[in-house]
């Protein structure tokens, strides 16, 4: 039996001014810009996969969530080191340039900066009145992701959006045992990847629906 439990902890500081919603539940629409390279953040975590799990989401949801054509950046990273990059976006003039050459107007782009997993084994062992000794075990599995993401605009070098978002994803496992033979072997190795790829998901979805909540609130 599995009790499945979650908990969303979303940070944002938007610049607001930067987008307009095309209706109340629509799309959002940038202003000015109609084509957005997204690039994989930078990765600060130990876990070597999270910068690409992060972009193919933003990817994902993006398509369906942005009226802006949105393009994987990948042709832009093959051309630049990460630290050369860097310094293009931070010259207005340079980073006019790269927009001009791959034909994108804004880039989405960032840093993961946390990673966490974990388990907590727990283990009960009572003597019941009718089958004798009883057992019972429960295993409570742990994720959490934070990153870090702008929106860059191309034309000016301006930061139009800067967010960090927060997520987790929980999982609980309980197994009854039959003693005298109590015995816990499973692997929780193919449960991280899984649990790694819901707090992504609900990172990024969080993270755009509370863009377009608070500039409506705020418009």
């Amino acid at each position: 039996m599995r009790d499945l439990r979650r908990r969303f902890i979303p940070l944002f500081l938007p610049a607001l001014f930067a987008l307009a919603l095309a209706g109340c539940g629509g799309p959002m629409e940038l202003a000015g810009i109609h084509k957005v390279a997204v690039l994989t953040p930078f990765n600060r975590t130990d876990c070597p996969t999270l910068g690409e799990e992060i972009k193919r989401e933003l990817l994902r949801r993006l398509s369906d969530r942005v009226s802006a054509e949105i393009v994987d950046g990948a042709a832009i990273e093959a051309a630049f080191a990460p630290e050369d990059l860097a310094a293009v976006l931070a010259d207005p003039d340079c980073a006019a340039e790269l927009g001009v050459r791959y034909g994108v107007d804004a880039l989405i782009f960032g840093t993961a900066t946390y990673y966490e997993q974990g388990h907590e084994p727990h283990f009960e062992v009572r003597m019941g009145t009718d089958r004798g000794l009883q057992a019972n075990a429960r295993v409570d599995v742990r994720v959490e992701v934070g990153f870090e993401l702008k929106l860059l605009r191309l034309a000016d070098g301006r930061i139009l959006v800067a967010q960090h978002a927060a997520e987790s994803a929980e999982e609980t496992f309980s197994i009854g045992l039959d003693p005298p033979s109590i015995v816990l072997g499973f692997s929780l190795e193919p449960v991280y990847p899984r649990l790694r790829e819901e707090a992504v998901r609900a990172a990024v979805r969080r993270a755009i629906e509370k863009v377009a909540r608070d500039y409506r609130l705020n418009r």
